[in-house]
């Protein structure tokens, strides 16, 4: 059994429509996959309609936790199902600086390439969610190495290094 979790602003407007969508759509999915699994949705003001869905599909709901980091530490796997909006998904940051695998949506992955197929797992289809489980449920790599890799590409002297390299090449 995994235990899974999605994190956000959860009154939002467009995490509001992806994540009622992504509960509608590929929960079900979800649980063919991983029929024991337990999910988690966490974050701020949760919309009635997200509630709802949860509801429907058996996923527990926790409304503005005092620490997210906490529950993060609790999950073996984080799903990011943003599929609008632009930029980077913040979320991914989440889950990855973690440890986490990260199952999600092709349009969330924009800014997070270097970790596409090594610790975050792209869908944009049913059977494509189905893979991107399984990969991320049969992935071997500890989460000391996950937090080290999202280190090396998001931490502080990591942007100083790009920044350095950027100056030295004008």
């Amino acid at each position: 059994m995994s235990r899974y979790i999605i994190t956000g602003n959860l009154s939002s407007p467009q995490n509001v429509a992806s994540i009622t969508a992504w509960l509608r759509e590929y929960a079900p999915v979800l649980k063919d996959v991983d029929p024991g699994m337990a999910l988690t949705v966490a974050g701020r003001s949760p919309a009635a309609t997200i509630l709802e869905a949860a509801s429907a599909v058996g996923a527990r709901v926790v409304p503005s936790p005092e620490d997210m980091s906490a529950l993060l530490k609790e999950a073996d796997i984080y799903i990011c199902p943003s599929d609008n909006g632009s930029g980077i998904k913040l979320r991914m940051m989440d889950g990855l600086k973690q440890g986490l695998p990260v199952v999600a949506h092709v349009l969330a992955s924009r800014g997070y390439e270097m970790f596409v197929g090594k610790s975050v797992f792209l869908y944009d289809s049913g059977d494509t969610f189905r893979k991107a489980v399984a990969d991320a449920m049969g992935m071997h790599c500890d989460r000391e190495e996950l937090i080290g890799l999202y280190r090396e590409c998001f931490s502080f002297e990591a942007g100083v290094k790009r920044l350095r390299d950027i100056v030295e090449g004008l």
